[in-house]
Order: structure tokens, then sequence, then C-alpha cells
């Protein structure tokens, strides 16, 4: 995606805009350097940074362009209401986020999720109101009770459109973007989890964690998975040859494989973290006591389980405190 620059003006450029605009109406031939200022204001806006004007406090909206090069989509047909007792279809398999076992691995995560919210206390009654946070084709949605309020968001328009056409009802779907928010009001979630997410995000993390704090009740619950120590002695095990291949699926080049080598043996001395790639590809990892005590500036530890997740995650389940109804 690319940003539209041309759509962001920021409020002193806008009154400039005015005061152009006011000027040629006054004198409705503009003079040569009315006509260079405006020039000028739009170089400006065309020049902004993405990232500074999303973290700046006068921009009221952005456009989000698709790249050139994005290819054609066709959205399936829309499936009429389920009923409750039939199993859900299976996704094709280019749309799965696992290169196998795709429903027993979503069964193991959803279980071994609803095990740890147990026993923090919540249990999934009907109208529970849960976001799944990085979705894909609902590997572990399709596993909750039916009866919830669920919501899935994603990045992948197409993943989504298949959970649109195929498991809504009984939950509901939307695309969302990497910057941090979503299209729902403050509280509104009893549940927030984001599985293999926070394993991706290089830059911003901070903000979506607090973004997915703002959509939970106080009191409620965020299960939030990691790459820590765990995935590295996994990455280890599974390919001692090449690391980075049992992480992604293929080999990394030699630079980069000796990089993780590197950093993987400094995580927890004087390494709390470090990124192999940038971007939507990024592979995110932690020092596991380090990104637990960073959380716990922002919510209440409650639980820290390792491989709780794709076999090889650590899964950190924190609790929105009660007494920060105002955090914001």
């Amino acid at each position: 995606m690319r940003f539209r620059a041309t759509q962001l003006v920021p409020r002193r450029a806008k009154e400039r805009l005015r005061g152009v605009v006011r000027r040629e109406v006054a004198l409705a031939q503009p003079p040569s350097e009315t006509i260079v200022e405006v020039r000028e204001v739009i170089e400006q806006v065309r020049a902004l940074d993405p990232d500074q004007v999303l973290a700046a406090p006068y921009v009221a909206a952005v456009t989000v362009v698709p790249e050139p090069e994005a290819t054609d989509q066709a959205f399936p047909r829309f499936a009429p209401q389920l009923d409750q007792a039939t199993e859900f279809p299976v996704p094709p398999k280019h749309l799965w986020t696992v290169a196998e076992q795709f429903l027993e691995s979503g069964q193991r995560d959803a279980e071994r999720m609803l095990d740890v919210t147990r026993r923090a206390g919540l249990e999934l009654d009907a109208g529970t109101r849960v976001l799944d946070l990085g979705c894909g084709p609902a590997r572990v949605l399709r596993w909750l009770p039916p009866s919830i309020d669920g919501w899935g968001v994603d990045l992948n328009a197409e993943r989504i459109a298949w959970c649109q056409a195929f498991l809504s009802p009984p939950f509901r779907f939307a695309t969302c973007g990497t910057y941090p928010h979503l299209p729902f009001g403050d509280a509104t979630f009893d549940l927030v989890y984001a599985g293999s997410v926070f394993t991706h995000i290089a830059e911003l993390a901070d903000s979506w964690l607090l973004e997915l704090l703002r959509l939970t009740v106080p009191g409620g619950l965020l299960y939030l998975t990691v790459h820590d120590q765990s995935s590295i002695e996994f990455c280890r095990s599974i390919d001692p040859s090449s690391h980075t291949r049992a992480l992604t699926g293929f080999a990394q080049p030699d630079a980069t494989e000796q990089r993780f080598r590197q950093w993987s043996d400094r995580l927890g001395t004087d390494l709390d973290g470090f990124t192999i790639g940038r971007g939507y590809y990024a592979q995110v990892f932690y020092d596991r006591d380090s990104i637990v005590r960073h959380w716990a500036r922002y919510a209440e530890v409650v639980d820290v389980v390792p491989e709780a997740f794709a076999w090889h995650q650590t899964a950190v389940l924190l609790r929105r405190r009660a007494d920060d109804a105002d955090w914001r």
C-alpha cells in the first residue's frame, strides 16, 4: 500500500491554501507569486512522511492507495446462514496460514488459549465479546463457541472475504491495516487475542498494544503471542543447518542466517529483542523476561505460557487494569 500524500493537508497548510484561494477570488487573476505559493504548499504535503503524518494530531483522514501491481480479485458468493450444527467448511489451501494440519493446529491453539483464559476467570459464555486480531482464515476462531459475539480482523482481504462468505454468521469479519487503529469503540471486547501477530510487528508494537487495550473492557483479557527463547530452541531442533528455514519454510541468505544465529545467542544478555526483516514479513523476537517487564507498564501480567501457540510461541496473558477506565 502507498499513502496518497496529496490528501494529507496539515492545518497550517490548509490555512495557507485558504488564504491563497481568498486572494484568487479577490484578484480574479492571481499574480505569479500566488501560483508559486500554491505549488510550494502542494510539494510540502507530498513530501510528508507517512509515519510523521499518522503521528500528527491535526490529521483527520488518510487515503490508502493500492499498489499498481496489485492483482485482480473476485469475491465468492456469500453463503446462506449456516445451521449451527453444520461443520464449517475448510478454506482452500492457498489461504492457509500454516503449511499443514490446518484444523488440528487451530483446535490445539484454541483449546490452549481457552485453558489459559479459563484459569484467569473468563468463560466464553453466550454473548462474550471476542476479537481475533490477525484472524487469517479463522484457523483459531472457528473453534470458539459460536454463541459468542466474535469478530475477526486481518490484513489479507481475500482471507476476510472467504470468512465473510462461509463463517458469517456466527462470526463477523473486517479487513484492517498495518497502522494501529481498528474500527471499534472503547471498551468493546471482553477478550482480545492476537496469535502470531506481534511476531511480525517490527514497528509500532507499543501503539498496537495500546490500541488493543483501548478496545478491551477494564478487567478484560488480552492473549498475545511472541517469539522468544522457546522459538529459537524450536528452530534449532527442527533444522540445525538452517534456523531461518525452520522458522519461515525457506532458507534465508547466508548473511541473514548468520545474523539470526548471532543475535539469538545474545538474546537476554545484551539484546532485549531483534527483527529479521522489516515490514509485513518481519520475524520479531523478544527476550521473554524483557517483554513481560515492558508490557507490565501498561497492563497486569496474569500468565506467561511457553509453547502455547503454533508449537513454539509463548503466550502472554494481560488484564486491562480495572482502575484505568480513563487511562487515555
